[in-house]
């Protein structure tokens, strides 16, 4: 019995549809990739997210460097008034100011960062 051409294009189209399900597959998760890099880091660039997060890392680095200078000089601060040293803790006191100024650049509040990640 001949076979008509409607029951070969069905066949074929029956041996191809796990290909086009995982091409279809990978479009999505690759869509979903990029969407994840672009909320994330603002781009959709690797290289640009690698270098943000390298970043990120040197500011936060920096930051916990400054709080626990200025743990110290808060402990050593309190040590010179107990011990009554008024002018030592005068000095300590105005390198205190100084670190918070430097530090309050590099805080930033988690809200204020989720803020600006949904609405790039």
């Amino acid at each position: 019995m001949p076979v008509s051409s409607g029951d070969l294009n069905s066949s074929f189209l029956f041996y191809r549809q796990p290909l086009y399900i995982s091409i279809g597959i990978f479009c999505i998760l690759t869509l979903l990739l990029l969407g994840w890099l672009k909320v994330t880091y603002g781009s959709f660039s690797i290289g640009n997210a690698k270098k943000k997060w390298k970043e990120n890392i040197e500011m936060r680095k920096r930051y916990d460097d400054l709080f626990a200078t200025r743990n110290n000089l808060m402990y050593h601060i309190s040590w010179a008034k107990s011990r009554g040293e008024k002018e030592q803790a005068r000095s300590m006191m105005q390198q205190l100011d100084k670190v918070d100024k430097v530090s309050e650049y590099y805080y930033i509040p988690l809200s204020f960062t989720f803020n600006l990640l949904l609405c790039k």
